[in-house]
């Protein structure tokens, strides 16, 4: 569980494929694999204007929340790439070469290499593939706003798809995933207070990541404040109010769509999200335990401080 206090008031190019011999082809970096791949030529050279991210694949510094998945895709590619290359990486003691060789044996032979080679080759075949099968509109203006992310010293996990950085003062890789040092446990699930506002002043929080966790600031535990938690796999928030009196719960597959990955599906509907209503679990004031209610929660594409939860419909809230 990830605990976040909240006023309920509310991947062309070829210049770097090197060729060992007839056959051989040397994977420098993540250009060179893309290059390796075809991937531009078989999706298009739209890609690499797409998103906020996608323009990594072309040697672009990139930076902001991811519009899609295939946005998503290209961040992750990245990241996988810079993950094994820290502490408890792979590549950690490369020497600052992370590279591999592609064989005669075809673009399959990930399985021949071992160590630092095997990974990056594992991380560049997986990702290469995923980008292939996906079906994009293209969206080359996405708005992109730079984020104060927490640097990252540590790389956790095994494989592509479980590739995580992490900061290794605040928290440690168990069992091949990354937890925090501070968590509250019980016998059922661990939580951990992620951000909070002043309750002395009306206000949202600072945060624009659309509940990335990739916003940092303040000073943890004190004030206004925000840590890192997208290394974590959360699967339930809980928003309250400073005094306690009011809470309220919701799983990821509630909450779905961009309030979790971007704003891929945001609404340009005047509320947002075309009013469904999502089931959670919520604790008013005279209550005692949690109890079970559906709430229409909105994130307008327009609102950088979207998206909102509150413990009624948001237009009951408006009309009150």
């Amino acid at each position: 569980m990830i605990m976040k206090i909240f006023p309920l008031v509310s991947l062309v190019c070829s210049s770097r494929v090197n060729r060992q011999a007839v056959n051989d082809v040397l994977i420098t970096d993540l250009e060179s694999a893309v290059a390796h791949y075809n991937l531009i030529d078989e999706i298009g050279g739209d890609l690499i204007n797409h998103g906020c991210h996608c323009g990594v694949l072309n040697g672009t510094e990139t930076y902001g929340i991811p519009v899609d998945e295939t946005d998503h895709l290209c961040r992750s590619w990245k990241a996988a790439r810079k993950c094994v290359t820290l502490s408890g990486g792979a590549c950690a003691d490369s020497n600052g070469d992370p590279s591999y060789t592609i064989t005669s044996q075809g673009l399959n032979s990930c399985d021949n290499l071992s160590g630092c080679q095997k990974a990056l080759c594992d991380i560049d075949s997986h990702f290469q593939g995923r980008l292939k099968t996906m079906q994009t509109i293209f969206k080359p203006d996405a708005v992109c706003l730079k984020q104060n992310g927490q640097k990252k010293d540590s790389c956790c996990g095994d494989e592509p798809t479980t590739y995580k950085q992490y900061n290794k003062s605040d928290h440690k890789c168990q069992n091949g995933s990354v937890e925090s040092k501070q968590r509250i446990c019980t016998q059922t699930c661990c939580a951990k207070l992620v951000r909070q506002v002043d309750t002395s002043v009306k206000s949202m929080h600072p945060a624009n990541d659309d509940l990335l966790g990739i916003d940092v600031y303040g000073t943890p535990g004190e004030g206004v404040f925000s840590v890192a938690y997208d290394y974590t796999q959360t699967d339930t928030f809980i928003f309250a109010t400073m005094n306690h009196k009011y809470f309220l719960a919701m799983n990821r597959n509630e909450m779905g769509g961009s309030l979790i990955a971007g704003r891929s599906e945001c609404e340009t509907h005047q509320y947002g999200i075309n009013d469904r209503a999502r089931e959670v679990y919520k604790i008013e004031s005279s209550d005692q335990r949690f109890v079970r209610s559906e709430v229409k929660t909105y994130n307008m594409c327009t609102s950088l401080e979207n998206p909102w939860f509150p413990l009624r419909d948001f237009t009951d809230l408006l009309e009150a």
